[in-house]
């Protein structure tokens, strides 16, 4: 009977292992020897050219070293061991170092450094060691004891600290080793390099007799005139004098023997092999050229997909491994502090950045959905945060509202539209005619709130139109050319999503909206008198903004200008780069000469009028004030009807039908009319 241990074990004992490579490894259900026939898989091209795409691929992400501080990091692509992986020593760069490290990894499981120390016993080189050159040894009880290193006949031993053995996992048959990824697939690559030779040897001599020369009945050939005849054929018909006539003294029978080429087609043989490497190395068969994944995949956008997968599912988690056993067996060799990894830095890497615009996307989705503030957005974006970001983005029309503000959803409404647009004034003077002092002081604290709001929107709008314009010049770019410019247009404005580009605007106007509303009836305390309004006024706002940002046509104008750029472009005979180019720069700008012009106006335009609509709203519910002053010509001489307006006393729905026919860019404003004050 077994008597178990009662104690817990105080230290681990380990399996003596085995000591093979893939060249020892048993295939199940058969006696033949694959391993010995394939070698060691440098000489199978269904093994090589996925092992060599990892090769090229994998350096475009660096090594670098992420260092920790407290709650904060940083990546430093300069530390040493980044810069030893670089250039690991005066031979060769760390782009060859990383060729033979994947190239051993991949057949074998295992990959080996040996670090080279100076007399202080610091690591100044790094060197690759093949697979078969070295091995883990182990004593009694040890995990690992040593490494022997054969070189030549003559076996080194190196101990475990001058080694960095990075491994594939764990291989059961041997824990202190890694697993091959290939170890399993010995067959099919021995499939392939069969079928290669297959069909190399019938392209050679046709793999039988190339035709057969039979005597016909009552004639016969001595053994003589047969090897004549037979090399004769062969000096005579072979090389370069094949297709020539033939002429024999006897009467014979010649026929051709062989096969032709459509029964040499091996290539469903070779599809499995290419498939079941790929797959064991996690990546897709296409990314490498096989035919196999050639056949199912699209050339264009599906081969960007291929390559991402390929990163995702194959050279990604080799990073992981590499860049775990690197922080546990090198990186102790440096200064470093706890915490500090070893990374490798994804960034640059071209399959990613995709990845990196999904991430920027989920970000921007969290924050209009109202669950992430802009501050947390831009930590996680890498970017300075700033006291003002402190705010969350509300749906429908993206209000913003404080951290600790209530949230609510709201409606669009409907509204007048405005008419065109004069130059914008310039004068900075105030005509202060008719106006208390109590109303000064609101007109200029006014003032500074339209100027700092303004320059807000504006920006935010420059960001909208350069956007909207970059997405047309990519949707004309990728677009199949068409004759007619009209069907161009149409195939661009129905690829870049403008139902989008609307509900963005009407975010971007409501929430400026309330952001005006809200500072009108801050600048009424700071004069010292406080209003209190009901939510359903920020609603109404808020649904004011919304619909006015369908004054700005996304639509019918863009594509008439669109249109005009196409058209210019095919009569200069531009190329399409260039024609992208000024459909980015012209189509966003309008009737105007650029995006920020256009920002510039609409900015200055519906800050007043937001202002305006709001301060009229605020001024209703204050004590004492029935009627308001309208105030215009305040920049110098204008058109007759601003100089006529300017000072007169209105009632609250005059005075709103009044602004509403304000022209876009206009300077008229308002002012209460507070009773007893003179």
């Amino acid at each position: 009977m077994i008597q178990f241990l009662k104690k817990a074990l105080q230290a681990m004992i380990h399996d003596r292992g085995q000591q093979h490579s893939w060249l020892q490894l048993v295939m199940p259900n058969t006696k033949f020897d694959y391993a010995k026939e394939v070698g060691d898989g440098l000489n199978s091209n269904v093994v090589m050219a996925p092992i060599l795409w990892l090769s090229r691929n994998f350096p475009e992400a660096s090594v670098a070293v992420k260092k920790k501080s407290g709650d904060e990091s940083e990546i430093d692509h300069e530390h040493p061991l980044a810069v030893l992986t670089r250039m690991p020593n005066k031979f060769y760069s760390g782009q060859s170092l990383w060729t033979g490290t994947i190239l051993s990894f991949c057949l074998d499981g295992n990959a080996y450094w040996i670090k080279v120390r100076n007399g202080a016993g610091a690591v100044v080189e790094l060197w690759y060691v093949p697979h078969w050159m070295i091995e883990p040894k182990w004593n009694n009880n040890d995990f690992i004891s040593y490494y022997e290193y054969k070189p030549s006949s003559m076996a080194l031993r190196l101990e475990i600290e001058d080694v960095v053995h990075l491994r594939n996992g764990i291989d059961p048959r041997n824990v202190r080793k890694g697993l091959s990824p290939l170890g399993s697939a010995l067959r099919e690559v021995f499939m392939d390099n069969e079928a290669s030779n297959y069909v190399a040897s019938l392209l050679r001599n046709a793999g039988v007799p190339g035709m057969v020369i039979s005597p016909q009945k009552d004639v016969s050939f001595s053994p003589e005139d047969i090897e004549s005849t037979k090399q004769y054929i062969k000096t005579k018909f072979s090389g370069d004098r094949r297709g020539e006539p033939l002429v024999l003294g006897a009467a014979t029978d010649v026929e051709a023997f062989g096969f032709p080429p459509n029964q040499m087609d091996l290539s469903a043989v070779r599809d499995l092999s290419e498939e079941r490497v790929c797959a064991l190395l996690g990546i897709p068969a296409a990314i490498v050229g096989f035919g196999t994944g050639l056949q199912q995949t699209k050339v264009g956008a599906t081969m960007e997909e291929m390559r991402r997968l390929a990163w995702t599912g194959g050279i990604l988690p080799m990073q992981s491994s590499m860049a775990a056993e690197l922080t546990r067996s090198l990186l102790p060799d440096f200064d470093e502090s706890p915490g500090d990894e070893v990374i490798f830095d994804v960034t640059g890497v071209r399959a990613m950045q995709d990845d990196l615009n999904q991430q920027a996307e989920r970000i921007e989705r969290a924050v209009r959905g109202g669950w992430m503030t802009i501050a947390e957005a831009r930590e996680l974006s890498g970017l300075e945060v700033r006291p003002t970001d402190e705010i969350f983005l509300r749906p429908l029309a993206a209000i913003e509202v404080g951290v600790n503000e209530r949230q609510a959803d709201f409606a669009p409404a409907q509204v007048p539209t405005p008419s065109t647009e004069p130059q914008p004034p310039k004068s900075k003077s105030i005509n202060t005619k008719r106006l208390t002092r109590r109303q000064t002081q609101l007109l200029r604290a006014s003032d500074r709130v339209r100027r700092a709001l303004q320059r807000g929107l504006q920006s935010r709008l420059v960001d909208f139109f350069k956007r909207m314009g970059d997405a047309l010049a990519r949707a004309y770019a990728e677009i199949p050319k068409a004759d007619e410019d009209e069907l161009r247009v149409e195939v661009i404005f129905s690829s870049i999503d403008l139902p989008k580009f609307r509900n963005e605007l009407r975010g971007i106007f409501g929430s400026h909206y309330v952001h005006v509303f809200n500072q009108t009836v801050e600048a009424l305390g700071g004069i010292g008198v406080g209003v209190r309004l009901p939510d359903t006024v920020q609603l109404e706002i808020l649904s004011l903004g919304g619909s006015r940002a369908g004054l700005v046509d996304l639509n019918e104008s863009l594509r008439d200008r669109a249109f005009q750029v196409l058209t210019q472009a095919r009569s200069e005979g531009l190329g399409v780069d260039a024609t992208a180019r000024r459909l980015r720069d012209i189509v966003p700008s309008g009737p105007w000469s650029s995006p920020e012009v256009r920002a510039e106006i609409i900015a200055r335009t519906e800050t007043r009028f937001a202002q305006t609509e709001s301060a009229l709203r605020a001024y209703k519910e204050l004590e004492g004030v029935a009627r308001v002053m309208i105030i215009d010509a305040r920049l110098g001489p204008t058109d007759q009807e601003c100089e006529d307006l300017n000072g007169q006393e209105v009632s609250f729905d005059e005075a709103r039908s009044l602004l509403a026919q304000e022209h876009p860019n206009g300077t008229r404003d308002i002012v209460p009319i507070f009773a007893g004050e003179a």
